[in-house]
C-alpha cells in the first residue's frame, strides 16, 4: 500500500470519512465537494483495475476512495463540443444578455455621435458657393443660408424658391408668396383673391354677376387700368389711354380726364364728349352763353349756341336762357310775360317794357310782356306801324291817331275830312268788274280754302287780279248765293240721283288748310263805339286812289252791321 504512495506521483488516498486537517470544511469549495487533482497524479494502474478486470492473479486488499476529479478546461471543451454539435449557444444566457446589451448601446452612442457631428456648424476654409456655382454633387458647399443646395453638380435654389439678384438669396418671387409648402403666384385677372393677392394694377373686389361662389372676391383691373384684350398684353390690365389714342371701348380711355371711346373718320379714338373739347390735360366744357369763343374753345353747339365775333350766342330768333335751363330758348312772342328785352322777338320789333307802353294792340298793354311801341300795332306775326287814312284795319289799335277804324278801313271821325287825293265811291257807282276763266279759278280755289275770306286774303287777290277789294268781296258774295242755290238744288234730286261733281264746277271744294274765323273789334278804344266789324268784311263804301267803276251790289247777309 504504501508502495502506491509515492511522492513523485503525488497521489493522495483519502478514507471517505476522512478529514483533512489542511482542508476546512467551511470553505465554499469543500461545501461543493470539489478535489482538485492533477489527472496525472493517480491513475488505474496504481489502483490495480487491470488486475481485477483480468483476473490475472490476487490483487492485494486496497483500500480503496472514492475520487471526484474535477478538470474545467477539460469539462468546458467538453461541454462546448456537445453543444457544438446540438447547435446551441456556447455561452450561458446571461453573457449573451450582457453582450447583446453592450452592443446596442454602443451602437445608440455611434449613432448620436454622428447626428452631433452633422448638426454641429463645421468650420469651412473655403468660402461657400452661390447661385449657379459649379459643385460636388449632394456636397454642402453650397449657402444652406440662402436656401441653396447641389442637387446634380450646380447651386440651385431649394423648392420652388428663386433666386433674387437684389437681395442675392431664394426666395419666393416678386409676385408669389409663401403658403407654407410653396410659393404660390399672385392672383392674375379673374382669379380669386380672398387667400392671395392680386398682382399689381390688380384690385380684389367682389364683382356682381360673376360665375364664382357667392361671396368671393376676384382680382379685376383697378380705376386707372383696362383688361387689353388683344396682342402681346392680351389678358393684362394695361394704363388707360389718353387723348386721340385708338380704342375698343369706352373703358379703354381715361374717363377721369372726360374721354370716351367716340367714331373719329371710321377710326374709333379716346375723345372728348360733343359737349367739351381737349385743352391739352383734360376735356373742358364748350363756352356757353355770353363766354369768350374760338377755333380752340367752341361753343356748345348742342344748345344752340354759336362763336360770333368772339362771344357764344343764340341765333335771331332764340335769347340764351341763363337762369333756369342755360339753353337757347325760342325768343318769346307778343304778349308773353318776360324780364329782359332780348328774351322777347326782337326781330318783330317786340321789346320787354318795364311799364305799360299804352298800346293795347290789341291786348292790354301791361309791364313784363313782349309788346310793341305805342306808335305800333300787332298784326299776328309782327309789329307794324299804325295805318294812315284809308288803311285796312282789323281794329281801332291800327289806325293812327286821329283816325277809326270803320269797316275795315282807317277813316276820319266825325266831321273830319278826308285828303283831297281820296276819292269816296259808292258802291252802286262802280263798273262791273269781268274775271278771265284764270281769275274764276283763282278766286274758287280761294273760296275752297275760305268761303269768308279775311282781309288780308282779300288783299292778296285784288293784288293778284288787278282789282279793289270791293269787287273781290261781291265776287265771294254772289258766289256763296250761288253755292247755296246749288246746293239746295242737288239736295232735292239727292233721293233719285246720284249726282258727279266735276272738279271745275263752283261746287267742287278741294281741302284746304284754312279756317274761317270771326273776330270783333270796337270802332273806340273805351268800348263806347257805336259800330262793331266783322270778319268776313264787305263795305258799302270804299276809299280808294283807283278809278271808279260801276259794279252792282249786294249786302253780304253774314255780316251784321249795327248802331
Amino acid at each position: 500500500m504504501s508502495g502506491l504512495h509515492s511522492a513523485a506521483s503525488r497521489r493522495t488516498l483519502l478514507h471517505p470519512n476522512a478529514v483533512s486537517p489542511s482542508l476546512d470544511h467551511n470553505d465554499p469549495i469543500f461545501s461543493q465537494g470539489a478535489l482538485l487533482r492533477d489527472p496525472s497524479t493517480l491513475s488505474t494502474n496504481d489502483i490495480g483495475f487491470s488486475r481485477v478486470l483480468d483476473k490475472d492473479g490476487d490483487v492485494q486488499e486496497h483500500t480503496v476512495m472514492q475520487v471526484e476529479i474535477e478538470n474545467e478546461p477539460l469539462m468546458q471543451q467538453t461541454k462546448r463540443s456537445e453543444l457544438a454539435s446540438k447547435n446551441a449557444l456556447l455561452t450561458q444566457r446571461w453573457q449573451t444578455i450582457l453582450v447583446a446589451t453592450v452592443v446596442a448601446v454602443a451602437l445608440a452612442a455611434g449613432i448620436g455621435g454622428l447626428g452631433y457631428w452633422i448638426s454641429i456648424p463645421k468650420v469651412i476654409t473655403q468660402p461657400y458657393l452661390l447661385y449657379g456655382a459649379s459643385c460636388y454633387m449632394n456636397s454642402r458647399s453650397c449657402d444652406a443660408t440662402r436656401n441653396l443646395w447641389c442637387p446634380a453638380g450646380t447651386c440651385i435654389c431649394t423648392g420652388n424658391y428663386q433666386w433674387n439678384v437684389t437681395a442675392q438669396n431664394c426666395s419666393c418671387g416678386a409676385y408669389q408668396m409663401w403658403t407654407g409648402f410653396k410659393c404660390q403666384d399672385y392672383g392674375s385677372y379673374g382669379d380669386p383673391c380672398n387667400s392671395v393677392p392680386c398682382k399689381p394694377t390688380l384690385t380684389c373686389m367682389q364683382v356682381i354677376n360673376q360665375t364664382y361662389t357667392t361671396g368671393q372676391d376676384i382680382c379685376v383691373c383697378d380705376s386707372t387700368t383696362y383688361l387689353q384684350t388683344v396682342g402681346v398684353n392680351s389678358g393684362t390690365c394695361v394704363t388707360r389711354l389718353t387723348y386721340n389714342d385708338s380704342c375698343l371701348t369706352n373703358t379703354d380711355c381715361k374717363d377721369w380726364l372726360g374721354l370716351s371711346c367716340a367714331s373719329v373718320g371710321g377710326t374709333l379714338q379716346c375723345q372728348c364728349t360733343s359737349t367739351s373739347y381737349w385743352n391739352g390735360s383734360y376735356c373742358v366744357s364748350n363756352a356757353l352763353g355770353g363766354q369768350a369763343c374760338s377755333v380752340s374753345v367752341p361753343c356748345d353747339t348742342t344748345r344752340g349756341l354759336t362763336c360770333t365775333a368772339g362771344i357764344c350766342e343764340c341765333d335771331s330768333y332764340n335769347y340764351w336762357d341763363n337762369v333756369t335751363t342755360q339753353w337757347c330758348q325760342a325768343k318769346k312772342t307778343y304778349a308773353v310775360s318776360c324780364q329782359y328785352d332780348f328774351q322777347c322777338n326782337t326781330t318783330v320789333n317786340l321789346s320787354c317794357p318795364s311799364a305799360s307802353t299804352g298800346c293795347n294792340c290789341p291786348s292790354f298793354s301791361n309791364g313784363g310782356m313782349c309788346d310793341c311801341a305805342s306808335t305800333n300795332f300787332w298784326d299776328g306775326q309782327r309789329c307794324s306801324t299804325r295805318h294812315s287814312f284809308n288803311g285796312t284795319c282789323p281794329g281801332q289799335y291800327a289806325c293812327a291817331a286821329n283816325l277809326v277804324c270803320y269797316l275795315g278801313h282807317c277813316i276820319c271821325p266825325g266831321n273830319m275830312q278826308q285828303p283831297d287825293n281820296v276819292q269816296f265811291i259808292t258802291m252802286s257807282s262802280q263798273l262791273r268788274h269781268v274775271y278771265t276763266r284764270e281769275e274764276r279759278t283763282i278766286l274758287e280755289a280761294s273760296f275752297a280754302c275760305q268761303s269768308h275770306p279775311n282781309i288780308m286774303e282779300k288783299e292778296r287777290l285784288a293784288k293778284l287780279l288787278n282789282c279793289n277789294i270791293i269787287q273781290i268781296s261781291n265776287w265771294f258774295q254772289n258766289h256763296r248765293r250761288r253755292m247755296k242755290k246749288q246746293n239746295k238744288s242737288a239736295l232735292s234730286n239727292i233721293s233719285t240721283s246720284t249726282n258727279t261733281v266735276s272738279a271745275d264746277s263752283p261746287m267742287y271744294q278741294p281741302p284746304c288748310a284754312y279756317h274761317q274765323s270771326q273776330y270783333s273789334y270796337n270802332i273806340n278804344t273805351d268800348n263806347s263805339s257805336y259800330y262793331y266789324y266783322y270778319h268776313p268784311p264787305t263795305s258799302q263804301y270804299i276809299y280808294s286812289h283807283e278809278p271808279v267803276y260801276t259794279q252792282s251790289t249786294y249786302f253780304d247777309p253774314f255780316v251784321t252791321y249795327e248802331q
